[in-house]
């Protein structure tokens, strides 16, 4: 299986007024959580493992489901300046047939906070059961469907970035003992 990318079908934001009126945007986790449990059969839990503040920047860390299989989870937002989005990215892991790396960034809509985001990059390697999964649960989560194309870095190092990144949850792990 190789990597592609999302090409069309983006997630929509809501307008302010739909906002207002109470229509909601589904969030990352919503998705993530039930291809997981698709996927894998089981329910999983979201935890918070690290939360640091450093010099105007806090970054939270944590993982949803178990060390084994799952999706992690980096937020990183500016304490200074709330006019930057909070960006955050997720990594699966595990996953039978499936890996992806989402990246989104949240904005701030007035008085209601960090309420709409919009996906700033999603690299997938999916299996043809996955795909079916993924594209049946993005239609039903998101109202849209999802295209993929070709993946602009080579598949060894979104391998890499996945690996990385469960690497950093195990330690993540050890350190929260």
């Amino acid at each position: 299986m190789t990597w592609s990318i999302l090409t069309e079908g983006a997630p929509p934001e809501p307008s302010y007024q739909e906002l207002l009126s109470g229509g909601g945007q589904p969030q990352p986790h919503a998705f993530l959580t039930r291809l997981c449990q698709e996927l894998t059969g089981t329910t999983i839990a979201d935890r918070k493992l690290v939360h640091e503040t450093e010099t105007h920047v806090e970054t939270v860390r944590g993982f949803c489901g178990d060390p084994n299989v799952g999706y992690a989870w980096d937020s990183c937002r500016h304490t200074d300046d709330t006019a930057l989005p909070m960006l955050e990215e997720y990594t699966t892991y595990g996953l039978p047939g499936a890996a992806l790396i989402w990246s989104v960034a949240y904005r701030k809509r007035g008085q209601l906070g960090y309420a709409t985001w919009t996906s700033t990059g999603l690299a997938v390697r999916l299996d043809e059961h996955a795909r079916a999964v993924v594209d049946r649960l993005w239609a039903e989560v998101f109202g849209t469907r999802p295209e993929f194309g070709p993946a602009p870095r080579t598949d060894q190092e979104y391998e890499n970035a996945v690996h990385q990144r469960w690497e950093q949850l195990r330690a993540d792990l050890r350190s929260a003992g």
